[in-house]
């Protein structure tokens, strides 16, 4: 019976660490090898942008015009495959229920509301970027302002291989938010 015991309890602190080891190096993996896009975010509701310590995005490549003689169902997988516009920003080239043979650049996503006319909702895997805790509130003010301001551009800078993503950064007008959070605490650290 001690064996036994021994051997589940073993067992289950392999598991603890091989999930999570697993996971980061899933996306360490995708982050080295996958090819990067740039996703041009929205505005969101301004009551709800933060939930704990990252920012909510919300993509303009978000929603795509499908077939309607597809019938899509909310919740449902559907695989993305992603293209640049002519200024260099992701869109969705095609949607489907299985994943595509011919390239690498998908992600796997998943559907939102569907709407009469053939418009899609995706829920696209990466609309949360986590921050350090001490810049949360900053980095939300910040988006914020830039995301509602028409002359800037916000975007997220995201990896993809093979069904898989990984949020690498989100910048307004090229910079990192990170590297504005850390501009301006060192602007008030000087008053």
């Amino acid at each position: 019976m001690k064996k036994i015991t021994v051997t589940l309890f073993a067992l289950m602190v392999l598991a603890q660490w091989f999930i999570p080891l697993r996971t980061v190096f899933q996306k360490e993996s995708v982050a080295s090898g996958g090819k990067t896009f740039r996703f041009k975010t929205q505005p969101i509701d301004p009551s709800d942008p933060f939930r704990g310590r990252y920012i909510v995005l919300r993509f303009e490549a978000g929603t795509y015009r499908a077939d309607t003689a597809i019938h899509w169902i909310m919740g449902e997988t559907a695989y993305v495959t992603l293209e640049e516009d002519g200024e260099g920003f992701a869109r969705i080239g095609a949607i489907s229920r299985q994943p595509p043979e011919n390239t690498t650049e998908f992600v796997r996503a998943s559907t939102g509301y569907v709407y009469d006319d053939g418009q899609l909702q995706l829920e696209l895997p990466f609309s949360r970027f986590y921050l350090e805790e001490s810049h949360a509130s900053q980095a939300e003010q910040a988006y914020w302002s830039a995301a509602t301001d028409t002359t800037q551009v916000t975007y997220a800078e995201v990896v993809v291989e093979n069904g898989n993503s990984s949020l690498v950064d989100v910048k307004i007008n090229g910079k990192s938010i990170v590297a504005i959070v850390n501009e301006l605490n060192r602007t008030r650290e000087e008053d």
